[in-house]
């Protein structure tokens, strides 16, 4: 069997220092360390999550044109589901992360989430946004004191729609402890059911969870063996430099405007809405990886030119790549018009910079949040309606010429992506970033299997 995602990007980040632990990493589990054990549970699944909502004077509304809106958002998890548990050790001590990957069609129909919204002036209609998407759901457990920690706020979002945001349910969303070693016996029951109110951001009402998830027998993941056509893959190996990005700066601007096709723009109540969103990062110090991926048989050397480390080594079928990510504490602002105007600003939260080489030039991309406007509610939007800006990714970016990491430390300057569109609007993107990297040590990690 397949080592998994979830421990290969433990396993590669193991040489990393402790203090590379709070480098502002937006995902729990890319947490450097050894990973000491990685054990799978089927998940059975029942119930689902919806949300009331309405318009709220005390909290704001009027400032988002928000208090014409009222809706629903609903997230169903699908019947069937496995929950990942990684044990790894970092800086002397043992931790522990898991996902709970809900929705998987092998196990029964996958998961959905959808809103309903509906804008209205007084006793007037003046339309209603519908936006709905499937597939799965993962929730990312986090550890405390022996035990791991589910939420299940994140799943919701209002998609395309306005409507509040996964932050602002944070509150009244349900969460279930549970100790780790209940969890590793298998056989537990997590149980989300819950009904709470809320308010803030221009929005009020009731978040209601019926679900409930029943784990199986645990069952061990190896980190090697046959693949699933029963051949055992060759052994690998990953020569790897540390990478630092210590600044960053610039402004990226969305002209948005609804799609002149109704047919195109009614279901998602976009016709005639026009505006922009402003993209304004500020991204924290963080720490990631350029890594170059062969064949074990391969000579060092290899690896390194690969890497722009070295000269004269063959780079053909040396795979290379990496990411740096980390926190975002720049902010997203919407000003839109439609039948009133929209302004409001939102948290970017985190950010990912991509690094790829081609040859001898290191492409550098800068990539938001921009998942799915549901399943975890990481997308990059506001309260108010608009696009997912899911359609480039990444969002910015650049080229470095004649690239020689033995430089340590260069900058690169990313420009936006061109125009796309996102089901009901037309974006169009300009502006520019720039990006200070900084390459640190190397590392390598001999005779590794094939993780993916």
């Amino acid at each position: 069997m397949r080592r998994s995602v979830l421990a290969a990007i433990i396993a590669l980040l193991a040489l990393a220092p402790a203090a590379r632990a709070q480098g502002g990493s937006s995902f729990a589990f890319l947490a450097p360390g050894r990973v000491l054990s990685d054990t799978q549970l089927s998940a059975r699944v029942s119930g689902q999550v919806g949300v009331s909502f309405h318009a709220d004077t005390g909290s704001g509304c009027a400032a988002l044109a928000a208090c014409g809106y009222a809706g629903t958002l609903a997230w169903r998890p699908g019947a069937g589901g496995t929950l990942e548990v990684i044990r790894y050790r970092q800086g002397g001590q043992v931790h522990a992360a898991g996902d709970l990957v809900l929705g998987q069609s092998d196990n029964g129909p996958g998961a959905l989430a959808g809103a309903s919204v509906q804008r209205s002036a007084g006793d007037r209609s003046l339309g209603s946004c519908g936006d709905e998407q499937a597939g799965q759901s993962i929730v990312s457990g986090s550890e405390r004191a022996g035990r791991l920690v589910f939420r299940l706020a994140g799943v919701l979002a209002s998609g395309r729609c306005a409507g509040p945001l996964p932050g602002d349910l944070a509150g009244a969303g349900p969460s279930v402890s549970v100790p780790m070693a209940t969890l590793l016996r298998g056989g537990a029951r997590l149980d989300f059911r819950t009904q709470r109110s809320f308010a803030g951001h221009g929005f009020a009402g009731t978040l209601t969870s019926t679900v409930v998830v029943s784990l199986g027998r645990p069952r061990p993941v190896g980190g090697s063996g046959p693949s699933p056509s029963g051949a055992t893959p060759p052994p690998e190996r990953t020569v790897s430099v540390a990478v630092t990005l210590t600044g960053g700066g610039g402004r990226l601007t969305a002209a948005v405007s609804g799609s002149g096709n109704p047919d195109v723009c009614g279901p998602l109540d976009s016709c005639g809405l026009a505006g922009t969103l402003t993209i304004a990062p500020r991204l924290a110090v963080a720490h990631g990886y350029l890594t170059a991926a062969g064949p074990a048989s391969r000579p060092d050397l290899d690896f390194l030119t690969a890497l722009g480390l070295a000269t004269g080594g063959r780079t053909q079928g040396i795979e290379v790549g990496g990411a740096v990510q980390g926190t975002d504490r720049g902010v997203l602002a919407a000003s839109e018009r439609q039948s009133a105007s929209c302004s409001d600003t939102a948290p970017i939260g985190s950010y990912s910079v991509e690094l790829a080489v081609t040859g001898r030039v290191l492409r550098v991309g800068y990539v938001p949040p921009v998942s799915l406007p549901f399943f975890g509610g990481a997308a990059l939007r506001t309260r108010c309606p608009g696009p997912t800006l899911v359609g480039p990714s990444p969002l910015a970016s650049g080229t470095v010429p004649g690239v020689d990491v033995r430089r340590r430390t260069f900058t690169a300057r990313l420009t936006a992506a061109r125009a796309f569109g996102d089901q009901g609007y037309a974006v169009a993107l300009s502006g520019a970033l720039r990006l200070t990297l900084h390459i640190g040590r190397l590392s390598r990690q001999q005779s590794v299997t094939t993780i993916l």
